[in-house]
């Protein structure tokens, strides 16, 4: 059997929710040359009833226990037979023109290794409550944008298709919990990968409480910081913290969690209840609401400011990693 173009990665943990409508936009695409590989993670739900209930043969279903989001990732991965990997989550819905659109731009260049899309946000219910565009791009300003962005979530996950042998090459992802792409995509950057993006929306991005970035919250901030930090360092002094250093990686990544549970979560939290006061109408709460934000947590109550003290803090992490791996180099050396 030949290998087909493309190969769709899912994973799914107690997807039920979301996941026929899910499956269906992809089977629903208009580019048909794909296999669609899904990995189920030890689910309690009804989620492989759902996918055993699609008489489709591009489905491929791997069931194995629970082991997480980044273990499951890496299984599909190793399954995937396309020179395309396209990632899609279990709960957003990928627009029908989605795969030709990719694989044609992957045809037209042979030099580009990831491509992201624009995304339409939806909630729980499908409706429309925003959107998600890129704007400008080029190699410098997705750099700033993961470095010190990640807010504003410069990639959207399942939105991207990459090249199988990008993710061969990086091994895969590695255990950033929660912020394992982020660390995929500046390993991939810092390799020379060419990343671009499609400037229109191919992905409904569901956004609702169940979702992991909203449910592990500290958890995504402590790690993606971190993967900054590595990065970094690595720039820095060739050194690679998560394979050769994870002791200095583990300790720093507990000192930024700190630092990021004292100085930034409660005045996130606190913007939070201001726009969603704001957002209501309710504009004389909003207003007391910052007032309060602002006596509790000064100039942090703004994005900017704190976009400026992770920024601070990720540099001055990375530099105080660096200069420990170089004592450690010279005390060898000695």
């Amino acid at each position: 059997m030949s290998a087909p173009r493309i190969s769709v990665l899912m994973t799914i943990y107690n997807g039920a929710a979301f996941l026929r409508p899910a499956i269906e936009s992809v089977l629903a695409q208009s580019f048909c040359d794909f296999e669609f590989v899904l990995v189920d993670d030890g689910s309690a739900d009804e989620s492989r009833d759902i996918v055993r209930s699609f008489a489709d043969v591009r489905i491929r279903l791997i069931e194995a226990p629970h082991a997480g989001l980044t273990a499951a990732l890496n299984r599909g991965g190793a399954a995937c037979r396309g020179d395309l990997i396209a990632r899609m989550d279990a709960d957003d819905i990928a627009a029908p023109e989605r795969f030709a659109a990719q694989a044609d731009r992957f045809d037209r260049e042979p030099d580009l290794d990831v491509l992201c899309s624009d995304a339409r946000l939806i909630d729980a219910r499908g409706q429309t409550i925003g959107a998600h565009r890129m704007g400008d791009w080029n190699g410098d300003i997705l750099r700033e944008a993961l470095l010190h962005r990640r807010r504003a979530m410069p990639i959207i996950h399942p939105s991207v298709m990459m090249r199988r042998k990008l993710f061969a090459r990086l091994e895969g992802y590695r255990d950033f919990a929660c912020a394992e792409d982020h660390d995929f995509w500046l390993r991939a950057m810092g390799a020379g990968a060419r990343f671009d993006h499609v400037a229109r929306p191919l992905l409904s991005y569901r956004v609702h409480a169940k979702g992991l970035s909203r449910a592990k919250r500290v958890e995504q901030a402590k790690n993606s910081l971190m993967s900054v930090v590595a990065h970094l360092a690595r720039e820095k002094t060739g050194v690679d913290l998560f394979v050769e250093r994870p002791d200095l990686l583990h300790h720093c990544r507990e000192e930024i969690g700190a630092v990021l549970a004292r100085e930034i979560l409660p005045a996130e939290a606190s913007f939070a209840t201001i726009k969603k006061l704001t957002r209501a109408g309710d504009f004389a709460r909003g207003a007391l609401a910052f007032a309060c934000g602002t006596f509790r947590h000064g100039a942090k109550i703004l994005p900017a400011r704190r976009r400026a003290f992770l920024r601070r803090l990720s540099e001055s992490s990375a530099a105080r990693v660096a200069d420990q791996l170089r004592a450690a180099r010279l005390g060898r050396v000695r």
